[in-house]
């Protein structure tokens, strides 16, 4: 079931990026309806790794991370760290790692995470369609 809502959510997400493709708004709306900010998903971007020394973490966990967003918190700049629960290399919009219950970490280039392990990134941008979150982000470790 969570597949098939996943694979929904990212149908409904690509369109909605194609149509919304010059708006910057990554606020989480309430309605049911696709609410999808632009991300730049420009395969020439590159991730950042920094080092985690210095960097304070947020959200410890992925429920941690998903319950702020449920609460309409601002995450945009926030640092998770978060296990993986499942990884979709080919997915429709990039590589995507699936974290929580409605998490979707995507990213333009491939990482090569596993099943299990844990990730710490910082949050770039944040799109909600359907109860699920598209989390844009740069990687810390």
């Amino acid at each position: 079931m969570k597949k098939l809502a996943i694979i929904g959510v990212t149908i409904l997400t690509t369109l909605s990026l194609a149509a919304c493709s010059n708006k910057s708004d990554t606020t989480k709306s309430s309605s049911k309806e696709s609410s999808v900010s632009s991300s730049n998903t420009s395969k020439s971007s590159s991730k950042t790794s920094q080092s985690s020394s210095s960097t304070t973490v947020d959200f410890k966990t992925a429920a941690e991370f998903e319950s702020a967003l449920n609460s309409s918190q601002d995450t945009i700049g926030k640092v998770v760290t978060f296990t993986v629960d499942n990884v979709v290399p080919d997915g429709e919009l990039g590589y995507t790692v699936w974290a929580g219950e409605h998490l979707n970490f995507v990213s333009t280039e491939v990482l090569n995470w596993k099943t299990g392990e844990t990730h710490t990134v910082k949050v770039k941008k944040v799109a909600s369609s359907l109860g699920s979150y598209m989390i844009t982000f740069e990687t810390i470790k």
